[in-house]
């Protein structure tokens, strides 16, 4: 069996919490009458809009103004609800924290020799994002970060993997991707990586998905487990 030498890691809910804004969405709506619940609410956003914002299609406030709309709500409602928006968005960055297990487990990871590297959805080019971590406490430097912005795709997808795999320096076969999401732990295998599932979100399946080669339930249990070669290279089945 190969053994892993890096990690791409997703973000949302592997460095911190990613549905803050979302859960605020929801009350925001809630409030206006919309019976919808929050897990609908968060995959309409992410899977219908989202997505367009990522391919650089459209900007991030007409995106949810349209999500606004396609709840029935009125344009004069919709325009009071983007204000708010945009104050909550800004409330929900200045909030925002890394995980308490994060730092140290990446740090172990970087230790150990491992080359570590950031594939993710998000509004911010690689260098913004790189100083978001930065300001909510990330001290371990990354070789390399994509984000769907900069990709002006959504994430991840093969030719994301092949970018980040080639910045690396590293085989597929010896590298491993960390995310919650089953979906994308499936584009991971079938691009030839090693697909770890993080259990740490109370918003996901506490089931281990049939797409992971491992689940953990933290970052911190991750680099534990790497610390010995050996029982990393058995968890690449």
């Amino acid at each position: 069996m190969m053994m892993i030498n890096g990690f791409i890691l997703d973000v949302e809910d592997v460095f911190f919490d990613g549905t803050f804004f979302h859960r605020t969405l929801h009350q925001m709506i809630r409030k206006c009458g919309c019976p919808e619940e929050f897990g609908s609410i968060q995959s309409i956003w992410q899977n219908q809009f989202l997505p367009r914002v990522y391919e650089a299609k459209i900007e991030y406030w007409d995106a949810l103004a349209s999500f606004f709309a396609s709840m029935g709500l009125q344009k004069s409602l919709t325009r009071e609800l983007i204000t708010g928006a945009k104050t909550q968005l800004k409330k929900a960055q200045g909030n925002l924290r890394l995980y308490p297990d994060v730092e140290h487990a990446l740090a172990a990871l970087k230790n150990q020799g491992n080359t570590l590297a950031v594939l993710c959805n998000s509004i911010h080019d690689p260098d913004k994002m790189s100083d978001m971590l930065r300001r909510i406490g990330m001290r371990t430097k990354l070789d390399f970060i994509l984000t769907s912005f900069a990709a002006r795709r959504v994430m991840p997808d093969r030719d994301g993997f092949i970018t980040v795999c080639q910045a690396m320096g590293v085989e597929p076969k010896s590298i491993a991707y960390v995310s919650t999401r089953e979906t994308r732990l499936q584009i991971a295998n079938d691009f030839g990586l090693q697909s770890i599932q993080l259990l740490r979100s109370p918003q996901n399946s506490t089931q281990p998905a049939d797409a992971a080669h491992c689940v953990v339930n933290s970052l911190l249990e991750l680099a534990n487990q790497a610390s010995d070669r050996s029982t990393l290279s058995r968890m690449a089945v």
